[in-house]
């Protein structure tokens, strides 16, 4: 019984749930900060192609502070983060750039000839996509039947 009344009497558990408090509200606050951050770099993206350096350094810090703040407050560390520490530094990270900026839709892609359109469909549609409708025909017809009656079957 003493046991518990020490533990719950100890200044130094209750600082660090005051502590805790304090860096539960700042997760609450970081949350919406990388929403916003996700949106922005996202619509950033979109328009140009490639992200925002800025943003993304931004971005990688506050999850390191995240990091930092969770391993706090689920008793994993005893090292408090910002404030009470320096901020994270983000490390070096490639930026993100579009690859092919092809077209999505089909009313995009810009028209070729048709020969040519044609040739190439074929080409690329015999190398990407398996024919099924070959090997289910030559299956559905035995030896006597026609190719003609296989609409009566």
């Amino acid at each position: 019984m003493s046991d518990i009344r020490t533990c719950l009497l100890s200044r130094k558990t209750w600082i660090r749930i005051a502590y805790m408090a304090l860096f539960l509200l700042l997760l609450i606050l970081a949350r919406s900060v990388l929403l916003l951050l996700i949106l922005i770099q996202t619509g950033i993206v979109l328009t140009s192609g490639t992200d925002n350096e800025k943003l993304r350094e931004l971005g990688q810090s506050l999850t390191k502070w995240v990091f930092q703040t969770l391993m706090f407050v689920t008793f994993n560390s005893e090292k408090k983060s910002y404030p009470f520490d320096d901020w994270p530094e983000p490390a070096f990270s490639e930026s993100y750039k579009s690859g092919n900026l092809e077209p999505i839709f089909e009313d995009q892609k810009p028209q070729a000839d048709s020969n040519e359109r044609g040739r190439d469909e074929n080409s690329e549609a015999s190398q990407d996509v398996p024919s099924f409708t070959d090997s289910a025909m030559s299956q559905d017809l035995s030896m006597d039947d026609k190719p003609s009656d296989i609409d009566n079957k």
